[in-house]
């Protein structure tokens, strides 16, 4: 039993208990077996959070934020922009 099955099945709600059930059962994901055997070596980079291991340069930085001033704040649409740029210059 796992330490949330733990937890949960002391929850008094029987969804809870029931979902517990399921979880504790269902299979691990290929992604998390790999992150646990990539931890087993210490000599390895570790791109999956995509945190580097050094401090963002300030030029990035500056520009983050003036792209979050000029309204830059959504995702990007998954055209990309060129999209939206390509028929104002195709005139």
């Amino acid at each position: 039993m796992n330490c949330i099955s733990k937890v949960v099945k002391n929850y008094p709600v029987d969804g809870i208990r029931h979902m517990s059930e399921v979880a504790e059962n269902y299979q691990r994901s290929g992604i998390r077996v790999m992150f646990d055997l990539a931890a087993q070596y210490h000599d390895l980079i570790n791109f999956g959070v995509g945190e580097p291991n050094f401090e963002t340069p300030n030029h990035i930085k500056e520009s983050a934020k003036k792209a979050i001033d000029n309204g830059f704040t959504h995702y990007e649409p998954n055209a990309g922009w060129h999209s939206r740029i390509a028929p104002s210059n195709s005139a």
